[in-house]
């Protein structure tokens, strides 16, 4: 048997591809599988990320890398199953956007959005609920009375603790800077004297 030592061991690391957090928790942890239509499979262990796959006892692909036209069949499963009934549509946009609802009751996910790469089921959930909120609140859309409401909606879904700690703080810091400028006080703009 060969020893093990401290050489052999950076040897080793210099031919053995480097596996990113995400990826080990996709190995790992566990999963929600869906097949390439987009239905759900089932799950696997504690882990929060997408595998696709026609079952759970197949290693399948991660989420972040699936085409688009499967990223949209899952979406569309998902937002079924949080009260969305129109289309979602695949859009390829800047990295901080992640979603938008439109008036015809369709949604719009962005396959380039920052959230892919940490391929977390909880985060996907979010912004359909956060786009759902938008959907049923369609009369106030586009002000900032109502981007502050679908937040507050989507802060308060009990899946909502399970997201990604950048999904999790993007928002936090997203609902905290509505704050100071008043969108939670009847006037629309915050007085310290307490007279709105």
């Amino acid at each position: 048997m060969k020893k093990l030592t401290r050489k052999s061991l950076d040897e080793l690391a210099k031919t053995m591809p480097i596996v990113s957090k995400t990826q080990q928790n996709g190995f790992i942890g566990g999963a929600m599988y869906f097949d390439s239509n987009g239905n759900f499979v089932g799950s696997y262990g504690e882990g929060n990320g997408i595998i696709i796959a026609p079952t759970i006892l197949h290693s399948g692909i991660s989420f972040d890398v699936a085409s688009p036209e499967t990223v949209g069949k899952v979406m569309t499963t998902m937002a079924r199953a949080v009260g969305i009934s129109g289309n979602v549509n695949i859009i390829f946009d800047r990295g901080d956007l992640y979603g938008r609802a439109h008036e015809d009751g369709s949604v719009d996910f962005n396959y380039n959005a920052n959230i892919m790469a940490h391929n977390n089921y909880y985060d996907f959930l979010s912004v359909l609920h956060h786009e759902n909120h938008h959907l049923m609140s369609m009369e106030d859309a586009g002000t900032s009375q109502s981007e502050f409401q679908a937040l507050i909606y989507e802060i308060n879904q009990p899946s909502f603790q399970n997201t990604s700690e950048y999904y999790r703080s993007n928002t936090m810091y997203q609902y905290n800077s509505y704050i100071p400028s008043g969108y939670n006080y009847p006037s629309g703009n915050y007085d310290p004297s307490g007279n709105y």
